[in-house]
């Protein structure tokens, strides 16, 4: 028995076992070489891409927009989206002023920069995989026709002008990128224009009450904009100056019911006017435009009467019991008579309107008529009225305030981002190359890694006895194969 379990230990030691610590200990070995080789492949993958970043004249940027409707190609407004206005050719002309570089084209540098849609590789596959479709003999629905337009949400822009510098090519991308976030918050963030249009008004040009209605009309605009931010605002936003939207629409009404309101009641007590003769002139001519659209408005009202007076509306039948013989008829509203309704109500309040304005001028008229004018008393309304106006710049400085923050950190936050800024600076190029070489360099570092502990395992392969027993009869298997073919040509030889 103690015979045959010492044969077998026999027999297990002549083939062999490869242990941990033979491969541990080969892995050693080799440790210095992988190293060698993992530096020498990273050194040459980096100053590849390092010298081919040099070497390239072209510079580029990555641009993202985020925003409701940008997957649609929509603006912020609900507009067809152009990002092609962040190279216009003004934007360029001040960005190459601003950076000093002169003696080149503005319109040739415009025609150097090229903005492209980044789209991700899965939509690629989608859309060539339904692209497949139509060119087969199948139906597509009108929903996977749809799904194959996409509208880029990141755009890559590239300048290759001959006419500059690397990088001035750089510069020039990162000065564009800064300068269109002011363009894009200015057209889709705050009404800009909604506020010169109040900022325009110069009220010495009018006469005193005019100037109070071109007053309240522009306050009343501008309070309208300012409730539709705040019905929008669902975070009860609050900016840095302290205000919220229904804190600056308060302060609109305000001015508007006390201060205005107070100047309007005082110049029409005191018959405060510039040009008596002209103002009434003014009123008159205005009573008659309103006479003439109180009468259109009066024929229209008749004429929508007469129409809804004769309409019928869709009947629906619904029969009874044949035995009873009772049928039933229900009127269904239709889109025709709810028109109808609806121009009525419309044409009766702008007669209404009509109607409420000609009662106030012909008032206006009567008092400017019956009472004079004081030089006291224009001195007194013209300083209420520079101390009304003063009041209103503040006012559109606080509602600027609040609403552009409003816009740039809530609505339209993130909106727009530069994710990578074009590499002007010989450091920012190398950086930049480097870290674009780490794929390269980790995919080549695995296949290294991968040989390394391959040859480590052939090398323990090589000590163990069974192997080497082996290796050695198939050489000498080789060996005598190739002698006795020798031998047969020798024979085949002396035959001959």
């Amino acid at each position: 028995m103690k015979e045959n379990t010492n044969e077998k230990n026999a027999e297990r030691k002549s083939y062999g076992i490869i242990s941990l610590r033979t491969y541990l200990s080969k892995l050693k070995t080799l440790f210095r070489f992988w190293l060698i080789a993992a530096v020498i492949m990273g050194v040459l993958v980096s100053g590849y891409n390092v010298g081919t970043a040099f070497y390239n004249s072209e510079a580029s940027t990555v641009i993202n927009f985020s925003f409701d409707g940008i997957e649609s190609g929509l603006d912020p407004n609900g507009n067809k989206f152009d990002v092609e206005e962040i190279k216009d050719i003004e934007l360029v002309s001040e960005s190459l002023e601003e950076l000093g570089i002169t003696g080149v084209s503005p319109e040739a540098v415009v025609k150097s920069i090229s903005i492209t849609g980044v789209v991700p590789t899965n939509v690629i596959e989608r859309i060539t995989q339904y692209s497949s479709f139509y060119g087969a003999n199948y139906l597509t629905s009108s929903k996977n026709i749809r799904d194959t337009t996409y509208y880029p949400t990141q755009y890559a822009i590239v300048c290759e002008s001959e006419q500059l510098s690397k990088n001035e090519k750089a510069d020039l991308l990162n000065k564009l990128t800064e300068k269109y976030n002011g363009v894009f918050y200015g057209k889709y963030g705050y009404n800009l224009s909604l506020e010169s249009a109040v900022r325009s008004i110069d009220y010495k040009e009018y006469d005193y009450i005019n100037a109070i209605d071109v007053f309240s009309a522009s306050l009343g605009s501008l309070q309208n904009y300012i409730d539709e931010l705040a019905a929008q605002d669902n975070t009860r936003f609050r900016a840095e100056n302290g205000y919220t939207f229904a804190d600056v629409s308060a302060s609109i009404d305000t001015i508007r019911t006390e201060d205005l309101d107070w100047i309007s009641s005082y110049i029409t007590l005191h018959n405060v006017t510039k040009d008596k003769d002209t103002l009434i002139a003014n009123y008159e001519f205005k009573i008659e435009e309103l006479e003439r659209s109180k009468a259109i408005s009066q024929e229209q009202i008749k004429s929508i009467n007469s129409t809804i007076d004769v309409y019928e509306k869709d009947a629906i039948i619904i029969f009874g019991d044949s035995a009873e013989g009772s049928n039933t008829t229900l009127n269904q509203s239709s889109e025709t008579y709810n028109n109808l309704i609806t121009r009525k109500v419309a044409a009766q309040t702008q007669l209404s309107t009509s109607e409420q304005k000609i009662d106030l001028y012909k008032d206006r008229i009567n008092s400017l008529r019956s009472g004079k004018t004081n030089e006291s008393d224009k001195e007194i309304v013209e300083k209420e009225l520079e101390r009304f106006s003063a009041k209103i710049d503040s006012l559109l400085e606080i509602a600027n305030q609040t609403a552009s923050e409003y816009y740039e950190e809530v609505k339209l936050s993130n909106a727009y981002a530069v994710l990578r800024p074009a590499e002007s600076s010989t450091f920012g190029i190398i950086t930049t190359a480097v870290t674009n070489s780490l794929g390269t360099i980790i995919t080549f570092g695995l296949l290294i890694t991968g040989a390394y502990f391959t040859i480590a395992l052939v090398m323990c392969f090589r000590e163990v006895p069974f192997f080497n027993r082996l290796a050695a009869k198939v050489k000498k298997s080789v060996k005598a194969e190739k002698k006795s073919d020798d031998k047969n040509k020798k024979n085949k030889k002396n035959k001959k």
